[in-house]
């Protein structure tokens, strides 16, 4: 994820996918995983940003992209 000053970090998360005794064996575990990630391995989960585009905007383009564009631009 990027933080509002431009440095990255990634965000760790857990689930608990079940109580053990639901969960008989390692391959049943790995389904139910499977069955959790499988919108992340698909790509239909999309990042998220942390900063709006009027704050990208006003904080970084128009200090350090909007002086060097010429005046027909």
């Amino acid at each position: 994820m990027i933080q509002p000053d431009g440095s990255f970090r990634r965000i760790l998360r857990s689930v608990v996918l079940g109580p053990l005794a639901e969960i008989p064996t390692r391959r049943a575990a790995r389904l139910l995983l499977l069955k959790h990630v499988s919108d992340l391995n698909t790509g239909e989960s999309r990042p998220e940003g942390t900063i709006t585009f009027g704050s990208f905007v006003a904080e970084q383009f128009d200090k350090a992209i909007l002086p060097t564009l010429k005046y027909e631009t």
